[in-house]
């Protein structure tokens, strides 16, 4: 009898060793990472970000119900992405390439939207102009603050590249596969001469269209193509591509290896997330095997015109429409709000807008 105690007793100490173990593995790579990320600590209020309570008529009792969207649905998340032109360290840059990755738990996928950088648009303190010199005047705080306070969005957090950067976070995943048409791959070679000129140094030129795996350089060459085909248009379909390929070559990255390639990659980017944060949205992204992945590009076709001022040519938008376009593809509200699964009760921990963990009973 003394001995099946023991043994008890021993098994209860092995179970509280391995807990303490586990607690102590991640607490140090949290740790480390908090070491390793270039974290920016934004203010992440509604007001400071533009983020507006919205009233919307319930289908099912037709009342009016205050909702802001995010916060109907915690499951879905809303990550500013931009990618600057920027040359020097203490140089702001402006946003060539503004995304939104929407992290969407509840139907298992992930939604890329591009912004179009030449959308004529309200920037506060500094009136109608171009919306990617948002960027430029105010960082992603106000670029972020335009997005909300003209589409109606939540976001509240983003991620920086410049495209230095990215050449060297896509070596580290060795690169990605593009089917590059035959009109493009020359272009490409030009952009990468310009950048060696820059960074007095080599290149390895494409020498024919066709699929094949982009370094770094090449990616990033791939995704700034302007003038070839539908010009701005297509070039925010190359840049969903490529970052759509990442996040595939990312997908199928052994899970043991995953936590070193993110410490590597997490010095070359600047983010509002918190490590923790990025923690559980990494555990909740493999866990919930999200393979589907959706893009769009805002405004759509049929719902912009030409403006040409004195001061440049610019993309009138129909705001009203493409906030309610952008909208539905985001958050799919009418999903949202017949889902009787949102009373079932199942709790399970995802990141909150402000950096912590937290558990939601959906």
């Amino acid at each position: 009898m003394r001995e099946k105690k023991l043994s008890q007793k021993r098994k209860k100490q092995i179970i509280l060793c391995s807990i303490l173990g586990v607690v102590v593995l991640v607490g140090g790579c949290i740790g480390y990472m908090y070491n390793q990320i270039n974290h920016v600590k934004i203010d992440k209020s509604d007001e400071a970000l533009g983020i507006t309570r919205q009233s919307e008529a319930h289908p099912e009792t037709d009342k009016q119900e205050e909702v802001v969207y995010n916060k109907y649905n915690n499951d879905i998340i809303n990550i500013a992405l931009f990618g600057v032109d920027r040359r020097d360290s203490n140089d702001r840059g402006r946003a060539d390439s503004t995304m939104i990755l929407t992290v969407d738990f509840k139907h298992k996928k992930l939604k890329l939207s591009s912004l179009m950088r030449d959308m004529y648009l309200d920037i506060e303190g500094h009136g109608k102009t171009k919306f990617n010199h948002s960027y430029a005047y105010g960082g992603a705080p106000l670029t972020i603050k335009t997005i909300n306070q003209t589409f109606g969005t939540d976001i509240r957090d983003y991620v920086t590249v410049d495209f230095f950067t990215l050449e060297k976070i896509i070596d580290e995943i060795g690169g990605v596969e593009i089917d590059v048409k035959e009109e493009e791959y020359p272009l490409v070679n030009q952009y990468m001469t310009e950048v060696a000129n820059i960074k007095k140094d080599s290149i390895v030129e494409l020498t024919h269209g066709g699929v094949q795996t982009l370094n770094g350089r090449q990616a990033v060459a791939y995704a700034r193509i302007r003038y070839v085909g539908n010009g701005d248009f297509e070039r925010t379909e190359r840049q969903r591509k490529v970052l759509t390929q990442m996040l595939e070559k990312l997908q199928g990255i052994n899970k043991a290896e995953l936590p070193g390639l993110v410490m590597k990659i997490l010095p070359y980017v600047e983010t509002s997330l918190e490590a923790n944060t990025i923690i559980d949205m990494g555990m909740e992204y493999l866990t919930k095997g999200m393979k589907d992945m959706e893009q769009d590009r805002f405004p759509r076709d049929g719902y912009w015109k030409p403006l040409s001022l004195k001061s440049g040519w610019y993309m009138q938008v129909d705001v009203e429409d493409t906030k309610q376009q952008l909208q539905d593809f985001i958050y799919e509200p009418e999903s949202l709000a017949t889902d009787t699964s949102l009373e079932e009760n199942t709790s399970r921990n995802i990141p909150e807008k402000n950096g912590t963990s937290v558990e939601i009973t959906n």
